[in-house]
């Protein structure tokens, strides 16, 4: 009787070490790339359990947020990263010379097809390295070329939606090709100012070239 309670103990035990390896469950809203003993790679977009076969996985989130924010302190003006942000808030400069700190949110996709997943997967190897690689990189390189296309007053009045939207679109589409020119306009205290001006070099049909 010892016996067999000793191999069954044994059978629960390999078996709680063989079934985690062989399969795995895939949650709703997610992405699983197992990468086999052998070198091949499946992609699973459904939930549901899925064959590992001892095989390497990497999950993805179908969809995520990825939220950038730096609070200053009002007494020390010491600056830290917001609670529950990625990333800190982006440092913008415009044409003016003003600076500012970007506070915001952004949210990202997976491709579902398996060729995109793993070109996904080949180039980033896991969605830390996605999201820091690419999707941070792209808001950063948005909000730095976005800034000088208007004064940091034009920024917080009248052109506060155009600065959201530049940074949406070049994030999405691509960087704009610029071309610049020197403006003089009226600073806050009404004296002359030099400043230059980014203008966004359009195509025969008015579209943004990139």
């Amino acid at each position: 009787a010892l016996m067999w309670a000793v191999i069954g103990v044994v059978l629960l035990l390999v078996s709680a070490i063989l079934i985690p390896m062989s399969y795995i469950n895939v949650d709703a809203g997610h992405i699983a790339v197992v990468q086999s003993i052998g070198g091949d790679m499946s992609v699973y977009t459904t939930a549901g359990p899925r064959w590992r076969g001892f095989g390497k996985v990497t999950i993805y989130q179908q969809r995520k947020q990825y939220t950038f924010c730096t609070q200053v302190d009002k007494v020390t003006k010491v600056e830290s990263r917001c609670p529950g942000a990625d990333a800190d808030g982006k440092r913008v400069r415009f044409s003016e010379g003003g600076h500012a700190i970007i506070n915001g949110a952004v949210s990202w996709e997976m491709p579902m097809d398996k060729e995109s997943v793993l070109k996904v997967q080949s180039k980033f190897g896991s969605e830390d390295a996605l999201e820091s690689a690419a999707v941070s990189k792209s808001i950063d390189s948005a909000v730095y070329f976005s800034g000088p296309m208007m004064t940091s007053t034009e920024s917080s009045g009248p052109r506060r939606g155009d600065l959201v939207n530049y940074i949406n679109d070049q994030a999405t589409h691509g960087i704009y090709v610029t071309e610049s020119s020197q403006e003089v306009i009226k600073d806050p205290a009404g004296k002359d100012q030099t400043v230059t001006v980014t203008d966004i070099v359009k195509d025969k049909s008015g579209h943004p070239m990139r």
